[in-house]
């Protein structure tokens, strides 16, 4: 309304100074419509020069105004289509931005998953981390290296900190081996298999296993040279050593014998690594 005001005051201003400087005539001949009912000639008419010159002006004054809502509409069409195509670029900007993410973050349960007690949703996390940290070597061929170096770099902390986890938990699970049979969870398997590319880990994780089985069949065999089995069958070992045929001076056919029969050699190492 305000601009409106001021157009009307303008076009006012305008008209005054022209009216100002122009010689009016005290009349005017106006020409007026033939009417289509009667069909009668065009007959002038006279009109006084004051009416003449004011409606002129509000003739002039709603052209001004009809130009001036059309600029305005056209501004706002104009304003609506660059909206619809600024939404458009975001929307797309949105998609490629979730599908980097996807491909180049871990999601939130991943990350809780490394956090979390070995199962197998921790095996999966690592195993997506380990991809990431392979496809992010695209982006290092690419013009977005330092976004390839920060994932590639966040990648490498997770892969540490789940390797150390995955070493203390593997520890722990060996060290629980020393009952007369092996039961070697799915899970310790993965976890050994998962080692491999860590000598060192690999390598205290084995020890701790070979410690653990050993000190099993020891104490297995210990019981077996002096007490026998449960109910007194077989009979130990130490009442077999004054017989010759079953256990000589010097060889060991008794008591390897027994790790055969007991199937103890085999499960020394129940998994291929």
């Amino acid at each position: 309304m305000g601009i409106m005001t001021a157009i009307d005051k303008s076009i006012q201003c305008i008209w005054d100074l022209n009216l100002r400087s122009r010689n009016h005539e005290p009349c005017a001949q106006v020409e007026m419509p033939s009417s289509s009912v009667h069909n009668r000639p065009i007959q002038p008419t006279k009109v006084n020069a004051k009416q003449a010159t004011i409606l002129n002006f509000l003739c002039y004054r709603g052209f001004l105004k009809f130009g001036l809502i059309t600029t305005i509409g056209s501004t706002f069409i104009i304003g609506v289509l660059l909206l619809c195509i600024g939404r458009r670029m975001l929307a797309v900007q949105a998609e490629v931005a979730a599908a980097f993410l996807a491909k180049f973050q871990l999601q939130p349960k991943e990350e809780q998953a490394l956090r979390e007690p070995v199962t197998q949703e921790f095996f999966d996390a690592l195993d997506r981390v380990k991809a990431i940290h392979d496809d992010v070597k695209i982006l290092l061929r690419s013009n977005q290296q330092t976004a390839g170096l920060e994932i590639m770099e966040q990648m490498a902390l997770h892969e540490e900190a789940a390797y150390e986890r995955l070493y203390r938990w593997a520890q722990n699970d060996c060290r629980g081996l020393t009952r007369d049979s092996c039961d070697v969870s799915p899970l310790l398997i993965r976890a050994l298999a998962c080692l491999q590319p860590r000598p060192v880990l690999f390598k205290y994780v084995i020890d701790e296993f070979g410690a653990a089985r050993r000190s099993a069949v020891v104490r297995c065999f210990i019981e077996a040279l002096t007490r026998g089995g449960a109910s007194g069958t077989p009979r130990p070992i130490e009442m077999h050593c004054h017989d010759p045929l079953r256990r000589r001076p010097l060889g060991p056919s008794e008591p390897m014998q027994w790790l055969l029969t007991c199937g103890y050699l085999p499960m020394l190492y129940p998994f291929k690594c």
